[in-house]
This record gives C-alpha cells, sequence and structure tokens, in this order.
C-alpha cells in the first residue's frame, strides 16, 4: 500500500472519530470566542485528532505551493515539531492551529467534491 492511500485510510479514520463532529462545530463557530475553542486543546482525546487531522492533510498536500499555503506550511512545520518534541501543541499558538485546521477542513472539501 502507497502511504498516499495510508493517509488517506488516516483521514477516514479521522473523520469517524467520535469527537470530530464537537470539534468541527466548534472550529467553525465564529461567534465563540477563543477561549471556547481553546478547551477542545485541553482535552487529550480532542488534541490528538486535531493534530492528526492538520498533519495528514498537510502530508497529503503535493507542492509548489503558493505564498498562502506555503505560509500555513511553514506554521504546520513549527507545529509538528513542537509536537514531536513535547507531544502536545504549543498553546500561545492556537490561532494558527485554528487557522490550520480550518484550511484542512476546507481543502478536504474542495478535494472530496471535486472527486465526485
Amino acid at each position: 500500500m502507497e502511504k498516499g492511500d495510508i493517509l488517506a485510510r488516516g483521514l477516514i479514520n479521522l473523520r469517524a472519530n467520535p469527537h470530530m463532529l464537537n470539534i468541527m462545530q466548534k472550529m467553525f463557530d465564529y461567534d465563540l470566542e477563543e477561549s471556547d475553542i481553546e478547551e477542545l486543546f485541553m482535552d487529550k482525546e480532542k488534541l490528538e485528532p486535531i493534530f492528526d487531522f492538520i498533519d495528514v492533510t498537510f502530508q497529503l498536500l503535493d507542492g509548489p505551493f503558493d505564498k498562502a499555503v506555503a505560509l500555513l506550511n511553514k506554521k504546520m512545520s513549527k507545529l509538528r515539531k513542537y509536537y514531536d518534541e513535547k507531544g502536545t501543541l504549543n498553546m500561545a499558538q492556537n490561532k494558527s492551529i485554528v487557522d490550520l485546521f480550518r484550511y484542512c477542513k476546507k481543502r478536504q472539501n474542495f478535494v472530496t467534491s471535486t472527486t465526485r
């Protein structure tokens, strides 16, 4: 099985995570205060699928990237390095985490809509 197939299956499994619906609702509720979204980051059962969803999506991206995606990719690299070292996400980067998650979800929606 190729890496892309394994990652695609990983995304399918992540979407089936019982916490993902709650995560999606909070991440895309633009009326919520930042502190309401931050509570997702305090729960390891929600934190892991957030990071994994972002990580897998970025691993599936093919370059070259436009400037906006290149900036997001750079933010993702910083998050991944921190996560690899500490086993958690850097709460000082919570805005970046939300931006990355939203980008990844929108990208997945786009890919899904164009492959049907």
